[in-house]
């Protein structure tokens, strides 16, 4: 709540709540608030209380009204300004106004701390969060690799090896191997024989 704080004279160190629209300041026993002091008059000047502000208006005053030692017939005043009324002194303390003041401003500009600065992220905060766990009718639904997926073998050579001469059944032996030894045959044959006709001729001249 707002208020006057006596600075000199009788009201030095007392506080004047101003806790109504409307307050009068005088010599006179009309007034909210009774000055006794020959320097002020009977009705001196009244303090009225808008929205957000507080206006001080003199009332015709023989030795005027003052704000900050400027005489005025109405001005706004504000937390910190002095009011002189005659000779008396009194400092306006606005905590409400202050903060209705404040209020007004947040409301106008929008959230105050908006261009406040990030804080940095700290090695805690980037750490992955543990996955949840996955429940079980949620495991059933999910897809689950097909057997198809799996990449079919690769296919053996077509050639196939060539059969040694141990691996053959006995008395079968390769075609090259069968022709080269009736080759080998019919030239023994043929010697035979020719060996036989010439003992032969041979044997009819010793003979004869």
């Amino acid at each position: 709540m707002a208020y006057l704080l006596g600075l000199n004279g009788q009201r030095q160190g007392r506080d004047l709540p101003l806790d109504r629209d409307l307050l009068h300041f005088g010599r006179s026993e009309a007034n909210d608030f009774i000055l006794e002091d020959p320097s002020v008059s009977g009705r001196h000047c009244s303090i009225i209380r808008h929205d957000d502000h507080y206006v001080v208006r003199d009332l015709d005053s023989s030795n005027g009204t003052r704000v900050n030692d400027h005489e005025v017939s109405e001005s706004k005043i504000e937390a910190g300004d002095i009011i002189e009324m005659g000779s008396l002194l009194f400092r306006f303390m606005a905590s409400d106004v202050a903060a209705s003041e404040k209020a007004r401003q947040v409301s106008a500009a929008g959230d105050p701390f908006s261009d406040k600065k990030e804080a940095p992220e700290s090695p805690a905060d980037k750490e992955p969060a543990p996955s949840e766990p996955i429940d079980q009718e949620e495991a059933r639904e999910l897809p689950q690799p097909s057997k198809l997926d799996k990449a079919p073998p690769r296919p053996e050579a077509d050639s196939a090896p060539v059969p040694s001469s141990a691996a053959l059944p006995s008395g079968r032996l390769p075609v090259d191997l069968s022709r080269r030894s009736m080759h080998y045959t019919a030239i023994a044959v043929g010697g035979l024989i020719v060996l036989t006709i010439s003992i032969a001729v041979y044997l009819n001249l010793v003979m004869s």
